[in-house]
């Protein structure tokens, strides 16, 4: 069963920890190794997915709660893209394991636990991203500039 979940939020890099999540040293969202989350959501449920980065998604839900799954390796395009469909393993529920495939570049990434996050978190972890983003564009800048 395919789903198509269209992406309107901007790509954002995560910098920071929250519960739920941890970064690396290059600024990614990673999954805490403390923290479980839940196996599965209902997908009648969510009202939309926001895309962090190419390692993780937030899915916002009808009444506003907030769940953070994290992918266990880089989503490639998935930031850039911000669309992809979704296959689900079980009727009606989004789960641990299942994939979504990025539409263009058709990456393939396997979803982790879902991690209840509070809105304040949310919006850190787009500042963060932002912030990484701009350090990015900013060195790919000074590379060009440098003849690099």
């Amino acid at each position: 069963m395919k789903r198509v979940l269209w992406v309107g939020a901007i790509g954002l890099a995560a910098m920071l920890s929250l519960a739920g999540c941890n970064s690396t040293a290059d600024g990614h969202v990673s999954p805490a190794s403390k923290i479980e989350g839940q196996n599965c959501i209902n997908l009648q449920l969510i009202d939309h997915p926001i895309v962090i980065n190419d390692f993780g998604l937030v899915y916002r839900m009808r009444g506003g709660k907030l769940y953070l799954t994290t992918f266990p390796r880089r989503c490639s395009g998935l930031t850039r893209q911000r669309a992809f469909t979704t296959e689900l393993t079980t009727p009606y529920r989004l789960c641990r394991g299942d994939q979504i495939t990025v539409s263009l570049t058709h990456s393939s990434c396997r979803l982790g636990a879902f991690n209840p996050i509070s809105a304040d978190e949310l919006k850190r972890l787009q500042y963060a991203a932002y912030l990484d983003r701009k350090a990015k564009e900013n060195k790919a800048k000074e590379n060009k500039s440098n003849g690099k």
